[in-house]
Protein backbone atom coordinates (compact mmCIF):
# COMPACT_ATOMS: atom_id res chain seq x y z
CA UNK A 1 0.00 0.00 0.00
CA UNK A 2 3.25 2.40 0.61
CA UNK A 3 4.26 2.15 -2.92
CA UNK A 4 0.90 2.39 -4.31
CA UNK A 5 0.58 5.83 -2.23
CA UNK A 6 3.62 6.55 -3.38
CA UNK A 7 3.34 6.09 -6.57
CA UNK A 8 -0.01 8.26 -6.47
CA UNK A 9 1.92 11.07 -4.73
CA UNK A 10 4.40 10.93 -7.44
CA UNK A 11 2.06 11.33 -9.79
CA UNK A 12 0.60 14.04 -8.00
CA UNK A 13 3.64 16.13 -7.47
CA UNK A 14 4.48 15.64 -11.12
CA UNK A 15 1.09 16.82 -12.72
CA UNK A 16 1.16 19.68 -10.47
CA UNK A 17 4.74 20.75 -11.49
CA UNK A 18 3.70 20.23 -15.74
CA UNK A 19 0.70 22.60 -14.09
CA UNK A 20 3.40 25.53 -12.94
CA UNK A 21 5.21 25.27 -15.70
CA UNK A 22 2.53 25.70 -18.08
CA UNK A 23 0.94 28.51 -16.45
CA UNK A 24 4.12 30.49 -16.36
CA UNK A 25 3.98 29.83 -20.13
CA UNK A 26 1.03 32.60 -21.12
CA UNK A 27 1.34 35.92 -22.74
CA UNK A 28 2.34 38.74 -20.26
CA UNK A 29 0.33 42.03 -20.12
CA UNK A 30 3.65 43.50 -21.40
CA UNK A 31 3.91 41.43 -24.52
CA UNK A 32 3.07 42.65 -27.82
CA UNK A 33 -0.19 40.83 -29.20
CA UNK A 34 -0.27 38.87 -32.54
CA UNK A 35 -0.29 40.84 -35.94
CA UNK A 36 -3.52 41.34 -36.96
CA UNK A 37 -4.42 41.46 -41.19
CA UNK A 38 -6.03 44.47 -41.57
CA UNK A 39 -8.62 44.84 -44.43
CA UNK A 40 -8.21 48.60 -45.42
CA UNK A 41 -5.71 49.63 -47.73
CA UNK A 42 -4.54 53.06 -48.55
CA UNK A 43 -2.63 53.52 -51.90
CA UNK A 44 -0.93 56.26 -53.46
CA UNK A 45 -0.04 57.40 -56.57
CA UNK A 46 2.29 55.74 -58.91
CA UNK A 47 5.75 57.53 -60.44
CA UNK A 48 7.94 56.05 -63.06
CA UNK A 49 10.62 58.14 -61.80
CA UNK A 50 14.80 58.00 -62.65
CA UNK A 51 17.61 57.17 -60.33
CA UNK A 52 19.65 60.19 -59.63
CA UNK A 53 23.82 60.71 -59.37
CA UNK A 54 23.18 60.60 -55.38
CA UNK A 55 20.91 57.64 -54.93
CA UNK A 56 17.51 59.02 -54.70
CA UNK A 57 15.07 59.42 -57.65
CA UNK A 58 13.72 62.40 -59.60
CA UNK A 59 10.30 61.99 -60.76
CA UNK A 60 11.19 65.20 -63.56
CA UNK A 61 10.95 63.31 -66.86
CA UNK A 62 8.07 60.45 -64.95
CA UNK A 63 4.75 60.29 -65.08
CA UNK A 64 2.38 59.97 -62.51
CA UNK A 65 0.13 57.62 -62.56
CA UNK A 66 -3.60 58.09 -60.32
CA UNK A 67 -6.04 54.73 -59.64
CA UNK A 68 -9.59 55.51 -58.73
CA UNK A 69 -9.75 56.79 -55.18
CA UNK A 70 -6.38 58.30 -54.82
CA UNK A 71 -5.44 61.83 -56.13
CA UNK A 72 -2.44 63.93 -56.56
CA UNK A 73 -1.52 67.19 -56.05
CA UNK A 74 0.61 69.41 -58.11
CA UNK A 75 2.16 71.59 -55.92
CA UNK A 76 5.24 72.18 -57.62
CA UNK A 77 5.87 75.01 -60.37
CA UNK A 78 7.43 73.47 -63.74
CA UNK A 79 5.58 70.77 -66.36
CA UNK A 80 3.82 67.82 -64.80
CA UNK A 81 2.55 64.83 -66.20
CA UNK A 82 -0.43 62.76 -65.03
CA UNK A 83 -1.83 59.33 -66.11
CA UNK A 84 -5.61 58.70 -65.03
CA UNK A 85 -6.05 54.97 -64.60
CA UNK A 86 -9.60 54.47 -64.78
CA UNK A 87 -10.19 57.38 -61.90
CA UNK A 88 -8.75 59.42 -59.93
CA UNK A 89 -8.57 62.98 -58.96
CA UNK A 90 -6.11 65.46 -59.83
CA UNK A 91 -5.43 69.04 -58.09
CA UNK A 92 -3.41 71.80 -59.54
CA UNK A 93 -2.52 74.54 -57.25
CA UNK A 94 0.66 75.49 -58.72
CA UNK A 95 1.38 77.69 -61.86
CA UNK A 96 2.48 74.69 -63.89
CA UNK A 97 2.21 73.12 -67.20
CA UNK A 98 0.38 69.99 -66.68
CA UNK A 99 -0.82 67.36 -69.09
CA UNK A 100 -3.30 64.42 -67.74
CA UNK A 101 -3.43 61.53 -70.40
CA UNK A 102 -6.22 59.00 -69.44
CA UNK A 103 -9.99 59.07 -67.84
CA UNK A 104 -9.99 61.05 -64.47
CA UNK A 105 -12.60 61.18 -61.93
CA UNK A 106 -11.92 64.82 -60.82
CA UNK A 107 -9.85 67.95 -62.22
CA UNK A 108 -9.77 70.96 -59.88
CA UNK A 109 -7.54 73.98 -61.36
CA UNK A 110 -7.22 76.05 -57.98
CA UNK A 111 -3.99 78.14 -59.48
CA UNK A 112 -3.60 81.67 -61.11
CA UNK A 113 -1.95 81.28 -64.61
CA UNK A 114 -1.67 77.32 -64.74
CA UNK A 115 -1.83 75.58 -68.15
CA UNK A 116 -3.79 72.56 -67.98
CA UNK A 117 -4.62 70.07 -70.90
CA UNK A 118 -6.95 66.77 -70.17
CA UNK A 119 -8.46 63.94 -72.24
CA UNK A 120 -11.20 63.35 -69.87
CA UNK A 121 -12.38 63.95 -66.79
CA UNK A 122 -16.36 63.19 -65.06
CA UNK A 123 -16.05 66.42 -63.25
CA UNK A 124 -13.91 69.68 -64.11
CA UNK A 125 -13.83 72.42 -61.30
CA UNK A 126 -11.98 75.77 -61.86
CA UNK A 127 -11.64 77.96 -59.19
CA UNK A 128 -8.39 79.77 -59.98
CA UNK A 129 -8.33 82.63 -61.94
CA UNK A 130 -6.20 83.33 -65.16
CA UNK A 131 -5.64 79.50 -66.37
CA UNK A 132 -6.19 78.04 -69.76
CA UNK A 133 -7.15 74.89 -69.69
CA UNK A 134 -8.26 72.43 -73.07
CA UNK A 135 -9.66 69.24 -72.85
CA UNK A 136 -11.68 66.56 -75.14
CA UNK A 137 -14.21 65.61 -73.13
CA UNK A 138 -15.81 66.55 -69.47
CA UNK A 139 -19.36 65.66 -68.37
CA UNK A 140 -19.63 69.10 -65.93
CA UNK A 141 -17.76 72.28 -65.55
CA UNK A 142 -17.72 74.06 -62.61
CA UNK A 143 -16.12 77.87 -63.29
CA UNK A 144 -15.45 79.91 -60.25
CA UNK A 145 -12.47 81.65 -60.83
CA UNK A 146 -12.25 85.15 -63.39
CA UNK A 147 -10.31 85.43 -66.85
CA UNK A 148 -10.00 81.91 -67.86
CA UNK A 149 -9.96 80.28 -71.33
CA UNK A 150 -11.38 76.93 -71.05
CA UNK A 151 -12.01 74.67 -74.78
CA UNK A 152 -13.63 71.44 -73.85
CA UNK A 153 -14.73 69.20 -77.45
CA UNK A 154 -17.23 67.28 -75.51
CA UNK A 155 -19.19 69.20 -72.55
CA UNK A 156 -22.47 68.30 -70.78
CA UNK A 157 -23.00 71.35 -68.40
CA UNK A 158 -21.80 74.35 -67.66
CA UNK A 159 -22.42 75.73 -64.31
CA UNK A 160 -20.46 79.43 -64.02
CA UNK A 161 -20.15 81.61 -61.61
CA UNK A 162 -16.82 83.69 -61.91
CA UNK A 163 -16.46 86.53 -64.16
CA UNK A 164 -15.24 87.25 -67.74
CA UNK A 165 -14.41 83.59 -67.93
CA UNK A 166 -14.62 82.42 -72.15
CA UNK A 167 -15.78 78.12 -72.21
CA UNK A 168 -15.61 76.94 -75.57
CA UNK A 169 -17.00 73.52 -76.95
CA UNK A 170 -17.31 71.95 -79.89
CA UNK A 171 -20.47 71.45 -81.68
CA UNK A 172 -21.58 67.64 -81.41
CA UNK A 173 -23.18 68.23 -78.03
CA UNK A 174 -24.79 71.75 -76.83
CA UNK A 175 -24.07 71.71 -72.99
CA UNK A 176 -26.92 72.91 -70.31
CA UNK A 177 -25.70 76.27 -68.86
CA UNK A 178 -26.17 78.11 -65.74
CA UNK A 179 -24.57 81.07 -66.10
CA UNK A 180 -24.89 82.76 -62.54
CA UNK A 181 -21.44 84.75 -63.04
CA UNK A 182 -21.00 88.00 -65.28
CA UNK A 183 -18.77 88.74 -68.34
CA UNK A 184 -18.86 85.25 -69.64
CA UNK A 185 -18.83 84.01 -73.13
CA UNK A 186 -20.17 80.44 -73.70
CA UNK A 187 -20.80 78.88 -77.18
CA UNK A 188 -18.99 76.69 -80.17
CA UNK A 189 -15.32 77.36 -80.68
Amino acid sequence: MQKSARRTWGTATVLLSCAALLAGCGEAADDDPEPTRSTTVETSPTTDATATSDGGTSATPGVVTVAKGQEHRITDPGTSLVTCDGGGDVKVVAVATVTIAGECEDIDVEAEGATVTFETTRDLDVEGSGNTVTGVRALDLDVGGDRNQITVRQLRAVDAEGSDNVVKHGTALTPRVDDEGRGNTIGEG
